[in-house]
């Protein structure tokens, strides 16, 4: 999965569905993969390099971005979710509307709903 807009792209994104795999997060981090987790703050403990961090809203707009250095914590108490982006990727415009895009088995890009 990815999300995108007009002119910009996030990269390759699994999502973290269980609390286990909140708490885990990228560690290790698959090179060039970011992870979109439901929640309202994330942290770099275990990592060895920053992350690029985004806050977004219920409907994926952007909220805030941050560089995350190892060991620290961002909180957006007004975020329904998070999406933590290696920090060589360029951070999402904020105020932006971000389409979520799934990959089928038949690789067909395919735009999804933010509350499914």
């Amino acid at each position: 999965m990815e999300l995108t807009t007009a002119d910009w792209w996030s990269g390759p994104l699994r999502v973290a569905a269980t609390s286990r795999e909140r708490w885990r997060g990228l560690r290790p981090r698959p090179l060039g993969m970011g992870l979109l987790l439901a929640a309202r703050s994330v942290h770099s403990f275990g990592m060895a390099e920053p992350l690029r961090v985004a806050s977004l809203d219920a409907g994926g707009r952007v909220r805030r971005v941050a560089v995350l250095p190892p060991r620290r914590v961002f909180t957006d108490a007004a975020a329904a979710w998070m999406a933590e982006l290696p920090e060589g990727v360029a951070a999402p415009p904020v105020g932006a509307v971000l389409a979520l895009r799934v990959w089928g088995r038949s690789s067909k890009r395919e735009t999804v709903c933010w509350h499914t």
